[in-house]
């Protein structure tokens, strides 16, 4: 049996669709595949990145730092599915933000794996001309991150 007809039954056996091809059906067969315990833990750990997001997003509001878009997909031209979590595109240069959640548990930034893939996007940022600002949850929770952003934007900080 081909390596292509064994994913194709594994994933129908998940119940999940090959219609947008095996490269989207892989991921998804893995989390198929996953115990029910590491499903929870992904989600949690992307629902608390969300929420450092959106508090970054509140902090940034309440200094009058011009609105980001969310979730940029900057690397559509070369086809992959990378995406930072806030991106001014239209700036020179334009700046990336990523927020790093998990530094100090176990996650997928800290697998080998899952650090080398970080890399890649982050030296195709930097190759594609962009700058890349990258916070911590503490950097996000002590507010150290906004006046880096606003540096970087060259606007002054006003409080609402």
């Amino acid at each position: 049996m081909t390596a292509v007809a064994t994913v194709t039954r594994m994933v129908v056996a998940c119940g999940l669709s090959t219609s947008r091809g095996h490269s989207r059906a892989i991921p998804l067969l893995t989390r198929c595949m996953m115990k029910p315990s590491e499903v929870l833990k992904r989600e949690q750990a992307k629902a608390k990145r969300d929420e450092l997001v959106e508090r970054l997003l509140f902090d940034m509001r309440a200094y009058k730092i011009p609105e980001p878009v969310k979730e940029w997909p900057f690397a559509a031209k070369i086809g992959r599915r990378w995406k930072v979590d806030l991106a001014y595109p239209s700036h020179a240069p334009p700046i990336a933000i990523e927020v790093e959640g998990g530094q100090w548990v176990k996650s997928r930034h800290r697998t080998g794996t899952g650090f080398a893939a970080d890399m890649d996007k982050y030296n195709r940022l930097a190759l594609m001309g962009w700058l890349l600002l990258r916070f911590t949850t503490s950097h996000v929770t002590e507010g150290t991150a906004v006046p880096v952003i606003a540096e970087a934007l060259g606007v002054a900080l006003k409080e609402a």
